[in-house]
């Protein structure tokens, strides 16, 4: 069972300095777009909107959630799962770190049935986008310290904008603790091609009970 959060988001000058403004965060999104709608700045592909945006790539960004779960998750495993993160960042639980990851493209699940619980707070610090010290500013130099794709960087047909946030899905994962892993469909074909043989590949998680029950 998938249960989604309802995120603000707000930029910080620092990785310790206090939230500048918070505004209501759409995930799979982008911080800084979600801080130019609350702030009515207009299409960015338009005239000169898009310098709107300048530095804004520079600051910290905290994403902020409030935990509900429903009510029948006893017996049951929990986790966070995000599918994706650009560019760096941290996912804390009530204050406590629990990932660092430096990469937008692997997803991360995070075991927390131990921890979690109703009233709990999820935040997703991001990091200032990765320059390169020394290269050219507002320029595609800056690019090479990152898989981000260099046209954030700008481009003639492009604006420089360097997006950061959570691009994709991120979401409490309630989970049955006898369940299906993962499942991979494997082929192997015979010398003349006639007949292909299919494999499964099947990883099953199953919670082992003594005698007395526990």
């Amino acid at each position: 069972m998938k249960v989604y959060l309802n995120w603000t988001v707000g930029p910080k000058d620092t990785k310790d300095s206090p939230v500048i403004e918070e505004v209501p965060a759409s995930v799979p999104g982008c911080a800084q777009l979600d801080y130019a709608n609350f702030h009515n700045w207009g299409d960015y592909n338009y005239g000169q909107n898009a310098r709107k945006f300048d530095g804004l790539e520079d600051k910290f960004w905290l994403y902020k959630a409030n935990v509900e779960l429903p009510s029948d998750i006893e017996g049951k495993d929990i986790f966070l799962v995000a599918k994706g993160i650009d560019y760096e960042f941290e996912i804390i639980l009530n204050q406590e770190v629990l990932w660092y990851q430096e990469g937008m493209f692997t997803p991360v699940e995070i075991d927390v049935t131990d921890k979690i619980k109703n009233g709990d707070i999820i935040e997703v610090l991001v990091y200032p986008a990765p320059k390169r010290k020394g290269a050219k500013p507002r320029d595609r130099q800056e690019a090479d310290q990152s898989c981000k794709p260099a046209v954030s960087y700008g481009w003639d047909w492009h604006p420089y904008l360097v997006v950061l946030g959570i691009w994709d899905e991120f979401y409490i994962d309630i989970r049955e603790k006898e369940r299906i892993e993962s499942c991979e469909m494997f082929y192997r074909l015979s010398e003349d091609f006639s007949t292909a043989f299919i494999d499964r590949g099947t990883v099953l998680l199953s919670k082992v009970r003594q005698q007395d029950g526990s």
